[in-house]
């Protein structure tokens, strides 16, 4: 940011709607494993991870018409069907400096810190008087291979219960460019060999 330029973040209000971009504190990752093949059925056992920091990255325009719809009890179903996002879609998020020793060398760690690194977004620390708890939110560092779903129904009814907390979110330009890095890390393309690599003749 150049100096003067307004903060990219913004308190939430727990009367507002979810946004893309929000930094949430305390989310439990549940998954399904296999604890064990033998006989004639596979069993199988609930894993929960709780991640002290996670970010939504659900678009906003599919946020904004789950709101909507939920908020409309009068909608028809079919519509209502078709507007609810059933699963919402996080990031992990962790503290940049207790992160910093995952990268080899200093220089990495600096193109991380400047979004130079196509599998990371870094996120400059949250004053408290934008978070929502009133105790500030340090630097994090995103792993966008890190990512997992939440079903949405679920995710409210915790955020209503005070489990998961709603800490900031980002503000537009930042929202935007933080779905758009993610898209294109999903969405980048492994060739056989790089065009630098290929032989002459």
């Amino acid at each position: 940011m150049l100096e003067g330029d307004p903060h990219p973040y913004s308190a939430p209000s727990a009367s507002e709607r979810l946004f893309q971009g929000e930094i949430l504190s305390n989310v439990v990752e549940r998954s399904v494993k296999c604890t064990s093949t033998a006989g004639s059925a596979a069993e199988f056992g609930l894993v929960e991870i709780t991640h002290p920091h996670a970010v939504l990255l659900t678009q906003d325009c599919d946020l904004l018409q789950d709101s909507n719809a939920r908020q409309n009890p009068d909608l028809d179903s079919a519509k209502r069907k078709n507007s609810l996002v059933p699963n919402l879609v996080l990031v992990v998020a962790s503290e940049f400096e207790k992160t910093k020793g995952r990268f080899n060398g200093s220089e990495i760690s600096k193109r991380v810190r400047q979004n130079k690194e196509e599998r990371f977004q870094f996120l400059s620390a949250v004053p408290i008087s934008l978070d929502g708890l009133k105790l500030g939110v340090p630097a994090l560092v995103l792993d966008f291979k890190r990512f997992f779903t939440y079903p949405t129904e679920e995710f409210l009814q915790a955020v209503k219960r005070g489990e998961i907390q709603r800490r900031s979110r980002l503000l537009t330009p930042y929202a935007e460019h933080l779905s758009s890095r993610f898209g294109y890390f999903i969405l980048r393309i492994g060739l056989p060999l790089d065009h630098h690599d290929m032989p002459a003749s």
